[in-house]
């Protein structure tokens, strides 16, 4: 099976499972408050969203046709017929724009240095500041603090993304990054200029927290396995999550995270399909699987 034919499949194959997945999301939602009901839809409905304009997105990047079988049937502002029919990626944006605003000065970074991934961070940026609006709003403080502990790792995914990364500065994202809130992006925002990447993680070897992680990252990267840095960041909130779970049964974010693990189980069978695709052994495969 070709490159593309198999990104095709697997996009298909994420749509049949995330439709199972809102089926198990509306039994959960039954019974729910009105303001818990309001945050569940913001965070895993808008989520859904916002992975089919990244996924439209890289499309148009590769020059690739997109189907609107490739695309979940989610629609909070964004028309999947508008997303599937948009000519090239400006277009695309502009459309984006009037739900998600920082899309446009995240596309303007793209259109100077050729790199996509501002484009998506913006989407993240406006994602959590509605997800921690809704949150307090209605007095969910649990739950805004499981939101931040996810955008503390989100910002240090897409910090370690670009320093990976020798086509862009810390110029052209910082700004843009940042909006991304949290204690980290205050403590390590300069060492971002910091060239030498070991040296970034060993810093983070300070904060408890996140010394485990920044072992398996070093590791990870020392090896050059940089496809397996987005899995272990996964790894890392869901272990947070796992916490979150035992230590409020009573909590509104007991639901809350109760449909991120079973989040988890689509994300271990889309890894399985992948595998499969790509001929890896038994083994192989088991070290991405997230447990």
């Amino acid at each position: 099976m070709s490159t593309y034919a198999i990104v095709r499949a697997h996009a298909i194959f994420k749509r049949i499972l995330y439709e199972r997945y809102l089926e198990i999301y509306k039994v959960l939602e039954i019974g729910a408050s009105e303001e818990l009901r309001n945050i569940l839809r913001e965070y895993f409905i808008r989520r859904i969203e916002i992975d089919n304009i990244k996924l439209a997105i890289r499309a148009k990047v590769a020059n690739r046709k997109i189907t609107p079988r490739e695309l979940s049937p989610i629609k909070v502002c964004i028309d999947l017929e508008k997303i599937v029919k948009a000519r090239d990626i400006r277009s695309l944006i502009d459309y984006a724009k009037r739900c998600y605003p920082s899309i446009k000065d995240a596309y303007r970074i793209y259109e100077e240095t050729r790199v996509i991934d501002p484009v998506e961070v913006s989407l993240d940026v406006d994602y959590y500041r509605r997800i921690k609006d809704v949150a307090l709003d209605a007095g969910l403080y649990s739950i805004e603090k499981l939101v931040n502990e996810e955008i503390e790792l989100k910002w240090l995914k897409w910090a370690l993304n670009f320093k990976l990364r020798k086509n862009i500065k810390p110029e052209h994202y910082l700004g843009l990054l940042n909006k991304l809130s949290c204690p980290l992006s205050a403590w390590m925002t300069l060492d971002l200029y910091e060239e030498n990447i070991n040296n970034f993680i060993r810093k983070l070897r300070r904060y408890k927290k996140y010394y485990e992680l920044m072992i398996d990252l070093e590791h990870l990267i020392a090896k050059r396995e940089y496809v397996l840095l987005d899995l272990a960041f996964k790894k890392a909130f869901y272990k947070i999550i796992g916490k979150y779970v035992k230590e409020n049964p009573l909590d509104p974010v007991y639901v809350f995270s109760i449909i991120l693990l079973i989040k988890r189980e689509i994300d271990n069978l889309l890894t399985i399909f992948l595998s499969k695709e790509a001929k890896f052994s038994r083994e192989e495969t088991l070290s991405f699987i997230i447990v």
